[in-house]
C-alpha cells in the first residue's frame, strides 16, 4: 500500500493557526502571541525549529507573506482562516481540520506553487530566548 506523503505537517498546520491573528496587512511578527497561541491551541510549547519551518513552508507555499519582521496573510490563507472560523470547529480541532485544508489546497490547484528561498535571519534564537521568557514570565503572574 503506497502512502500519501503531505507537504504540510501537524506542526506547520499548528504554527498556521497562531498566524490567525494576523490578516492582510503587514504586522511586526510577535514570538510571544504565536508561543502563547500554540500553547492555548495544543497544549504544548512550539520550539524554533518549528515555528521556523511552518513559517518557511508556509511563505513558500505563499500562504503568509514576509517582508523583513513583518508578517501578513494572503487572500488564499484568509479564505482558509474564515471557513476554519465561520465552520466553527471547535478549538482543540483547528489545527487538524486546517492540516487537512491546506494540503488539500497543495494537491488540488498551482496556486502553491514553491516561492524562493527567504530570509528568516530575523527568527534567531536570541529573540526566541527572549520571547520563551517574556511567554513565562507572563504565564507566572496569571
Amino acid at each position: 500500500m503506497k502512502r500519501n506523503i503531505e507537504y504540510f505537517e501537524f506542526s506547520d498546520s499548528w504554527v498556521f493557526n497562531t498566524l490567525f491573528a494576523y490578516d492582510l496587512n503587514f504586522k511586526k511578527i510577535n514570538l510571544v502571541n504565536i508561543i502563547a497561541y500554540g500553547d492555548a491551541l495544543n497544549h504544548s510549547i512550539l520550539n524554533p525549529d518549528e515555528i521556523r519551518k511552518g513559517v518557511e513552508k508556509l511563505a513558500n507555499k505563499k500562504l503568509i507573506e514576509i517582508n523583513e519582521e513583518k508578517i501578513k496573510l494572503t487572500e488564499i490563507s484568509e479564505k482558509i482562516k474564515k471557513k476554519i472560523m465561520n465552520e466553527e470547529v471547535p478549538f482543540f480541532d483547528r489545527i487538524e481540520k486546517t492540516l487537512l485544508e491546506i494540503n488539500k489546497l497543495n494537491k488540488e490547484t498551482n496556486k502553491l506553487e514553491l516561492n524562493e528561498k527567504m530570509n528568516l535571519d530575523f527568527l534567531n534564537d536570541s529573540k526566541f530566548e527572549l520571547a520563551y521568557k517574556e511567554y513565562k514570565t507572563a504565564a507566572n503572574n496569571v
